[in-house]
């Protein structure tokens, strides 16, 4: 029997048949092809090791032991089965693309040296082919999957193994260390791994929070999610026994639904393995390369006090729950128009729990290529931080203050003393101005809050002594066009905060845009790449004001001219948030 994704003892079909025999090889194969992309992965390693250490800890105290080799993962299986005298593979069944196709060598190998693969369940709760839509294929939405979930048979539970016997001959083998894998050091508070740990926290955390699971679990600051999800996708626990534990308690409903997501993007992969990297749907999206705003984003740098304290408990914790992953995705791909690919990648080498099929294909759910049947929604990071961390404990806990620097509550991004109207912003260097709201002052560690300016089109750069070459605000099309003034100049200078006692060199100004709700963006919108914003106290999807302004362009005398337009200006419209361009706030 060989140990994929499923390291444990408790209901695991694989080794409860591969147990019925006489002797068995309870083996697991440090794949090389994947611990070589894994190599900068150390809290995956990490908790992968750990897991193997129980498992083995669990096998020894029912007589056997866990047998480790190293190497191409078909031919290392093939031949310590033939080592055995094995006539029979016993393996747990999996969806992703290199899984299956690791698998489908196996069965080839083994063919040919006449030995039988058989396949098992327990990677997930219901099996992808349980569960299939009208026609016969794969559920692209969730909601009707779901109700045909909850009517699917589930399988019979099986015990562990009360005695396990090795064959003669066969060395169990070492397990290495982290540092033999991996080239980067774990984070220090990462959870343990193993089947052990895994039922001890499920006790603990469904004993003081599931029955309020429901309603707290969208809480950024409570923490009250389970946690269990690296469980989950190393196997230690089994998705079925927990859904089935849980669905038996009070609040238990809510949590099962979740396991129910799970089920569902694997048998959404298994039907297309290419949607590890391609698009599940076809968007027509247009991606911007962009290293300065995706690295910004990865560092927890980008202005908005829930996204950047949901990037640092990433790379602090190697966790996130649910609800900042989401605002996380939606602000990458929705506001920055980043590739969702190079968020993902970015979650695979830190979460714990990084799953391909759950990883990536709520990352295209977010970014409008995946499942979802609302491909424009949008998580505006301003309210979601209101919303689900009104006290601003989440971010204080995520966002280190210096001394002498007051304490950061507010959830909502920073603008200078004084400002009025929404235009003002923070800028992360220089000449990169955001559109915040609040009235907190930054602390002085910078990891955490960019110098804030007052910004514009052009921004108002904050090197002292210094002006930039002003830069004019696009302009709308005669079509759409609103009256009044599109700019207007600025106070000559106003101190910058770029300190704990907010003194500093005088911010030297250009122009902004002075109309009440407007967001002038990154440069000026004639230029290309522009990159217009959406003010918080406003918060308009980029994608629906373009489609919005190509409609009213197409429709308009003019039609031809403004679509070239708002083509060439980098795919957005010039005043694209205004209301008479765009029908609807996103929420």
């Amino acid at each position: 029997m060989v140990f994929t994704r499923d390291l444990r003892l408790a209901d695991n079909p694989a080794l409860a048949a591969a147990a019925r025999a006489p002797a068995m090889v309870p083996l697991f194969v440090l794949d090389g092809a994947i611990l070589r992309r894994a190599s900068a992965h150390a809290n995956r390693l990490g908790f992968l090791l750990d897991s193997l250490r129980d498992l083995d800890s669990g096998l020894r105290n029912a007589g056997g032991a866990l047998v480790l080799r190293a190497g191409p993962w078909a031919e290392t299986v093939l031949a310590t089965a033939q080592a055995a005298g094995a006539g029979r593979i016993h393996v747990a069944d999996d969806v992703s693309g290199y899984a299956t196709s690791r698998l489908g060598q196996l069965e080839r190998d083994a063919a040919g040296a006449r030995v039988t693969v058989v396949r098992h369940p327990g990677i997930t709760a219901v099996e992808p082919a349980a569960v299939r839509g009208p026609g016969g294929g794969p559920y692209q939405v969730f909601t009707p999957y779901y109700r045909r979930w909850l009517a699917a048979a589930w399988r019979p539970r099986v015990a562990a193994p009360a005695r396990i016997t090795l064959p003669e001959g066969i060395s169990a083998g070492r397990l290495p260390r982290l540092a033999e894998l991996s080239t980067t050091p774990p984070v220090a508070v990462a959870a343990r791994g193993g089947e052990s740990e895994g039922l001890a926290r499920m006790r603990r955390w469904s004993a003081a929070q599931l029955a309020g699971y429901e309603q707290r679990r969208d809480d950024l600051a409570a923490d009250a999610t389970s946690r269990l999800s690296a469980y989950l996708h190393f196997g230690c626990l089994s998705p079925l026994a927990l859904a089935a534990e849980m669905s038996a308690r009070p609040g238990g409903g809510a949590f099962v639904r979740q396991l129910a997501w799970r089920d569902f993007f694997h048998q959404a992969l298994a039907a297309r393995p290419d949607a590890a990297w391609r698009d599940y749907r076809d968007r027509g999206g247009h991606w911007r390369d962009d290293p300065e705003a995706l690295a910004a984003w990865q560092e927890g740098r980008t202005g908005y006090p829930a996204v950047d304290a949901a990037m640092r408990q990433l790379t602090g914790e190697g966790f996130l729950p649910n609800r900042a992953r989401m605002i996380a995705a939606s602000f990458l791909t929705n506001d920055l128009g980043v590739d969702w690919r190079a968020g993902a990648a970015h979650f695979m080498r830190h979460l714990v729990d990084a799953d391909v099929a759950c990883n990536q294909l709520n990352w295209q759910w977010v970014a409008g290529t995946g499942t979802d049947t609302n491909r424009h929604r949008i998580f505006n990071p301003a309210r979601q931080g209101k919303r689900f961390d009104p006290a601003g404990g989440y971010i204080a806990g995520g966002c280190p203050n210096s001394p002498g620097s007051r304490p950061r509550t507010s959830t909502t991004p920073v603008r200078p003393r004084g400002a009025r109207g929404a235009t003002r912003s923070p800028s992360w260097t220089t000449g990169r101005p955001w559109p915040p709201t609040g009235r907190a002052a930054p602390p002085a560690d910078r990891r955490c809050w960019r110098t804030i300016t007052r910004g514009s089109a052009g921004a108002w750069r904050g090197s002292a002594g210094s002006r930039s070459t002003p830069r004019a605000t696009g302009s709308s099309s005669p079509s759409t066009a609103r009256p009044g003034p599109s700019a207007a100049p600025a106070p000559s200078a106003i101190p910058c905060a770029n300190s704990a006692s907010r003194s500093g060199p005088a911010c030297t100004p250009e122009r902004w845009n002075a109309t009440a709700r407007r967001s002038p963006g990154w440069r000026s919108t004639s230029e290309p790449g522009s990159r217009p914003w959406p003010a918080p106290a406003r918060y308009w999807s980029p994608a629906r004001c373009r489609r919005s302004s190509l409609a009213r362009a197409s429709a308009s005398p003019t039609g031809a001219a403004t679509a070239s337009r708002v083509s060439r200006n980098g795919g957005t419209c010039s005043r694209w948030n205004a209301p008479d361009q765009c029908e609807q706030p996103a929420r």
